[in-house]
Parts: C-alpha cells; sequence; structure tokens
C-alpha cells in the first residue's frame, strides 16, 4: 500500500473510535496486531485494542479524535491527534463521574503490512487528562 493509503486507513481508525463503529478496527488491522504501548488493563491483539476502546467510550460517549497533523512514508504513519470528550465515570476504577470536559493530545506511530496495521506506537498526556477531570491537582504556579 501507498503512504496515502496507509494515512487514510489511519484516519477512518480515528474517525471510527470518535463514532464507535469498532467494528471498523477488524478491516483496518492485523489479527495479531501489536500494542507497543496498551492501556494497562488492555489485552493483546486487536481484539485487546477493541475492547479498550469500547471501555474508553463507555466512559466517555462523546468521545471524539481529531486529527491535527499526519504524515506518512514507507510502510509508517505518524499522527498527532487531539482526543476530547466528557468524563461519565470509569475513566478510573471506582471514580465516580466528574462530568468534566477534557482534551488532550495524542501522538500516534503505526506500521503497516499487507494493508493492515500491524504495530502501534504512541503516547498521551494522560497526566493533563487526569488533571482535567478533577483526578489530579494541577500543578502549583511559581
Amino acid at each position: 500500500m501507498s503512504a496515502e493509503e496507509n494515512i487514510a486507513h489511519v484516519r477512518r481508525f480515528y474517525e471510527a473510535v470518535s463514532s464507535g463503529n469498532l467494528d471498523v478496527l477488524d478491516e483496518l488491522g492485523a489479527p495479531d496486531f501489536v500494542d507497543h504501548n496498551p492501556e494497562p488493563d488492555q489485552g493483546p491483539g486487536l481484539g485487546g485494542v477493541k475492547d479498550s476502546f469500547t471501555k474508553f467510550r463507555a466512559a466517555v460517549p462523546d468521545l471524539q479524535v481529531t486529527v491535527a497533523d499526519i504524515i506518512g512514508a514507507g510502510d509508517k504513519v505518524v499522527a498527532r491527534a487531539v482526543m476530547s470528550g466528557t468524563d461519565q465515570g470509569g475513566l478510573l476504577p471506582g471514580a465516580p463521574a466528574s462530568g468534566k470536559k477534557f482534551s488532550v493530545e495524542v501522538i500516534d506511530i503505526v506500521r503497516f503490512e499487507g494493508g493492515k496495521a500491524v504495530e502501534r506506537w504512541g503516547l498521551y498526556d494522560g497526566v493533563s487528562l487526569l488533571q482535567q477531570i478533577g483526578a489530579m491537582p494541577e500543578p502549583a504556579h511559581a
């Protein structure tokens, strides 16, 4: 596949996460997909990714992922996206819903093979998310 086709796949992934249509991930990713930066309770493979986003969307039903920048070269795509939504409870085990909105940046690097995503490396600003929903105090400013 071309870099442009891989970019289109990553955009489709973010659209699927935003809409909650996670079955699209079966079209985009290989069954033995490897997430090198999984969530703490995320299972292996594509099934683990789908389960993790199902849980996240339950806690944040208005979840939106918007691409800010995206670059493709060879078999890899790098994307900077903004993930936003409202905490409706369940983001943290046992924590009540804060009802607060959040917006955090995400960086993903996805490698493709045979038209399917096979690996992902990614980071998001989890500390900022926790601060925005009130689960972690903001740093004191001097």
